[in-house]
């Protein structure tokens, strides 16, 4: 093909003297532009990054930057760790179902004074019978509860999104030495290309401009993880002891319960008043997990069809 003469700026390594004809790499006369396309234009592509960084490419002055946007997005989902653990869990109380009996107590005895009361570890809980229903004691049943909680632990992790960063430069040339419609354009660098332009997703029109790429000049992120969230599901365990004592500060003890119980236990005392007092340990419990999920995307938008000369 023979050596077309354009005029360029220097910055774009053609002839300043439009006079002169351009060397091999200088400038050439880029085919007449469509109706309804803009351009030419020199499209450059850097290394992939976060949309969200400024790209390090820039057009060379005097050329003016006429699109800045990237393609090929790539965005990862998300990392949604959610996890339950039982906190907080404690056994404050038993309910201990206590019975004077005139006689014999539980089994052949008659009840005569019943106590359904809550006996805790932190007290030496009283219980006075009176003459008329006699000495002796029974618990027919033992009753425990755990309480706690469930707390989550959540790590979400949210990698970058990544798109290869696009510009497009308008070299500010001019046409002499082209035919009419066409123009003078500097040999773009490697990987570039001289293009044509027009908003949305477009088909090339027929002619030169046929390599088609549709990008974007922006991006749309909203990926994220939905909350974390715990309950309790299934019961805290107390398993511990109920013990029976003859003095209001629960030192001298005279028979130690297992609890719970639904057993009818006869207490091995005569007296019109016992202290009884609740100890356990909490275990088991176990959380059901809610939440946690990947939710959104990250969408490039924006899109812009260029039409590039192969």
């Amino acid at each position: 093909m023979a050596a077309v003469v354009c005029a360029v700026a220097t910055s774009w390594s053609c002839f300043a003297d439009w006079t002169v004809p351009p060397t091999d790499g200088g400038c050439s006369c880029a085919p007449a532009v469509p109706a309804d396309w803009s351009g030419p234009v020199t499209l450059l592509v850097g290394a992939p990054s976060d949309p969200e960084e400024p790209p390090s490419l820039a057009c060379s002055d005097p050329a003016t930057e006429v699109f800045r946007g990237g393609e090929a997005l790539t965005a990862g989902a998300p990392s949604c760790e959610c996890s339950c653990q039982v906190e907080n869990a404690t056994c404050p109380t038993a309910v201990v179902d206590l019975v004077s009996f005139t006689s014999a107590a539980c089994f052949s005895g008659v009840a005569c004074q019943t106590f359904g009361q809550e006996v805790s570890a932190r007290t030496c809980a009283q219980f006075t019978t009176t003459e008329a229903c006699g000495h002796l004691w029974g618990v027919r049943q033992i009753l425990t509860e755990g309480t706690g909680a469930c707390a989550p632990t959540d790590a979400p992790s949210i990698p970058p999104a990544e798109w290869a960063p696009v510009i497009a430069c308008d070299p500010q040339t001019e046409s002499r030495g082209c035919a009419e419609g066409q123009r003078c354009m500097p040999a773009p660098p490697s990987g570039a290309a001289t293009c044509i332009h027009a908003p949305g997703e477009l088909d090339c029109p027929e002619g030169p401009y046929a390599v088609r790429r549709v990008e974007h000049a922006s991006v749309s992120d909203d990926r994220s993880c939905s909350a974390c969230s715990c309950s309790l599901d299934g019961a805290i365990d107390c398993n511990g002891t109920v013990t029976a004592y003859v003095d209001e500060m629960c030192n001298q003890s005279i028979q130690v319960l297992t609890a719970p119980s639904t057993d009818c236990v006869d207490l091995e005392v005569d007296t019109l008043t016992i202290y009884l007092k609740y100890q356990a340990e909490p275990s088991g419990g176990t959380c059901a997990q809610s939440g946690g999920l990947v939710q959104g995307a990250a969408t490039a938008e924006e899109p812009r069809t260029f039409c590039c000369l192969p």
